[in-house]
C-alpha cells in the first residue's frame, strides 16, 4: 500500500503542471485507501474495493469530504480485471493504476509481487515467477511517466525471472 503511494507521489511531481493541488491531495488519498484493510487473500477484487471505500468513508477528513466521490473513483478504477475502461478514465486515474502495476517491474518487485501477492493469490512463488514470463511482456502503462521510469525495465526483469527458474529449476 505504501509503495504504491511513493510511486503516485513521485508521478505527481512529475505531472506538477498538468494536475491541481486538489487533483494531486486527491490522488495521494486514494493512493493510501487503495488496499485499505484489504484482507490479504485471492478472490473477487470488488469486495476487496469495499473494503477500502468503507475504510475511506471511515477515515476521510472534512476538509476532503466535497471531493469524496472523485477519491472514491480513482480507487474504484484500480479494481482487477478493470470495471471502468481505460479511455473513461482521467491523468489521475491512469497514474494510479500505472502505479499500482508498476511494482511488479520495480526494484521491490520481487517481494512486492512474488512472495506478497503470491500469498494473498495462494500461488508458490515459482509459480508467480512462471506468470512474470506473461505478465511484464504484455503490461501497458497509460502514462509517460510510467513508460519512462519503468518501460525500459521489462527486458532486465524478464532476465532475472529467466535467472531464478533456470536455478529453481535446476537448468544451468
Amino acid at each position: 500500500m505504501m509503495h504504491v503511494f511513493w510511486l503516485v507521489y513521485l508521478a505527481c511531481r512529475y505531472y506538477k503542471e498538468e494536475l491541481t493541488k486538489r487533483e494531486i491531495r486527491n490522488l495521494l488519498i486514494a493512493a493510501i485507501f487503495h488496499d485499505a484493510d484489504h484482507s490479504g487473500k485471492a478472490g473477487d477484487d470488488s469486495k476487496q474495493i469495499e473494503r477500502a471505500l468503507k475504510a475511506l468513508d471511515n477515515n476521510l477528513h472534512p476538509v476532503d469530504r466535497p471531493c469524496h466521490k472523485e477519491i472514491e473513483r480513482l480507487i474504484v478504477s484500480t479494481q482487477y480485471p478493470h470495471c471502468i475502461d481505460f479511455r473513461d478514465v482521467t491523468l489521475s486515474h491512469h497514474i494510479l493504476r500505472d502505479a499500482d502495476m508498476a511494482q511488479g517491474l520495480d526494484d521491490v518487485w520481487l517481494q512486492q509481487i512474488i512472495f506478497g501477492l503470491g500469498k494473498e493469490m495462494e500461488w508458490r512463488p515459482l509459480s508467480m515467477l512462471r506468470n512474470q514470463l506473461e505478465f511484464i511482456p504484455t503490461s501497458i502503462f497509460r502514462t509517460s511517466w510510467a513508460e519512462k521510469k519503468f518501460g525500459g525495465l521489462r527486458k532486465k526483469r524478464l532476465e532475472e525471472v529467466r535467472g531464478y527458474l533456470a536455478c529453481l529449476e535446476g537448468h544451468p
